[in-house]
């Protein structure tokens, strides 16, 4: 993935202001959501592969939430894309925009982590 991509992915600005320009509260959140992110989007497929509207609603909800500690960008707009075919019964939609989306929040986890200072302890 080239680097223009990886800033359309994440920007380092945004999340540093959601962090309260705290560079270690922004590493921790990083470190939490990388650790949180491959179950949660477990989560949201298997819901897929159910077909469950509720559920799909549910762990893309979750999903959303924890993505939006980081980014607004296009991994949140595809999780909050999900959710609101979920929660208008368009379990088609879900399914279509998943490959798309599981795509795009590992592309999201490998950036956001890229962005850790390295531990010399």
């Amino acid at each position: 993935m080239h680097s223009t991509e990886n800033q359309l992915l994440f920007d380092p600005a945004e999340a540093i202001a959601r962090a309260c320009n705290d560079h270690d509260m922004l590493a921790e959140l990083i470190e939490m959501f990388a650790e949180a992110a491959e179950e949660m989007l477990a989560a949201v497929e298997v819901a897929v592969q159910q077909g469950n509207a509720d559920e799909i609603k549910i762990t893309a909800h979750s999903l959303k939430g924890a993505l939006s500690t980081l980014s607004t960008g296009p991994a949140y707009q595809l999780a909050k894309s999900i959710e609101h075919a979920a929660l208008a019964g368009n379990v088609a939609a879900a399914i279509e925009l998943f490959p798309q989306f599981q795509q795009t929040v590992r592309a999201f986890v490998t950036t956001v982590v890229s962005h850790l200072p390295s531990k010399t302890n």
